[in-house]
């Protein structure tokens, strides 16, 4: 009896160590609980991006574009210097090709105007424009135009038309605002010296004001604002108004003083008949 006792106890000790090392159940997909509320589906990490993802976007962010000395882009009419405003450097951006799928060849070439300040404008130069003038702005810009940073606006001021100038090298047109109503397209001739440079456009526009340098042939330019300058004509251009407004002034002034001088010498004629009775 007692072998029998000794027995059943050892066969339960054996029992017992062996489920200890068995699993009886196998592993389930457990259901996330969040609030209170099941979640179905477990959100997946994002995949990083790949190396032509990146190539990508460096390229849809930074290209090479050709850069003048200064704010002056180029010349028409002779020797009219015309360019960006004071304190902004001039920027050809020359067409490049499209897709095969596109309905274009190229992408047109621009004018861009720079500030060391803002950096260069994240978007493209204007297309179309309106004025006073031919294109009246009150008939032609509805609808979205007022918003619009694709169509210059020639609205105020003394720039109320809108002009357009043509360089032959690089291959590239611009839009801007002068005083004169010439609407013919003015050929032009680009500056002397133009440098490629690496610039780096800012995809989402910010209010940052970091100083950019400019060192070498390819100087990295890292805007972070957009600047909306539209290249203006200048130098001569402004000699020239300021002389046509001091030759009306002058004339004036001249005939202000030949009518007073014909004044003094008809008070001295009349003066003169009147003594001569008195001497009689």
């Amino acid at each position: 009896m007692r072998f029998s006792v000794s027995s059943v106890l050892v066969l339960s000790l054996i029992s017992t160590s062996v489920n200890a090392f068995v699993v009886r159940d196998a592993p389930v997909q457990t259901t996330a609980v969040r609030h209170g509320h099941t979640i179905d589906q477990i959100p997946e990490p994002t995949a990083g991006p790949g190396e032509q993802e990146l190539r990508r976007r460096q390229a849809a962010t930074q290209r090479t574009l050709l850069g003048a000395p200064d704010n002056t882009c180029g010349y028409f009419s002779g020797s009219q210097p015309w360019g960006c405003s004071a304190g902004s450097d001039c920027f050809f951006a020359t067409p490049t090709p499209l897709p095969a799928n596109s309905t274009q060849t190229q992408t047109a070439g621009s004018v861009l105007c720079c500030d060391p300040k803002t950096g260069c404008p994240a978007a493209p130069a204007p297309t179309a424009c309106v004025d006073r003038g031919r294109n009246d702005y009150n008939k032609t810009c509805t609808g979205s135009c007022p918003t619009d940073s694709m169509t210059l606006k020639c609205t105020s001021g003394i720039y109320l038309y809108c002009n357009t100038l043509t360089f032959a090298a690089p291959s590239v047109s611009a839009l801007f605002c002068n005083y004169l109503s010439t609407y013919d397209i003015l050929s032009a001739t680009a500056a002397q010296t133009l440098t490629p440079t690496v610039v780096k456009f800012a995809v989402v526009p910010t209010t940052s004001t970091k100083v950019l340098s400019k060192t070498s042939s390819t100087t990295s330019y890292s805007p972070t604002a957009t600047d909306n300058s539209v290249p203006t004509s200048g130098g001569k251009s402004t000699s020239r108004k300021d002389k046509i407004i001091g030759g009306v002034l002058g004339g004036l002034a001249a005939l202000a003083l030949i009518a007073f001088l014909v004044i003094l010498f008809l008070r001295w004629r009349y003066a003169e008949e009147e003594v001569e009775p008195a001497k009689k």
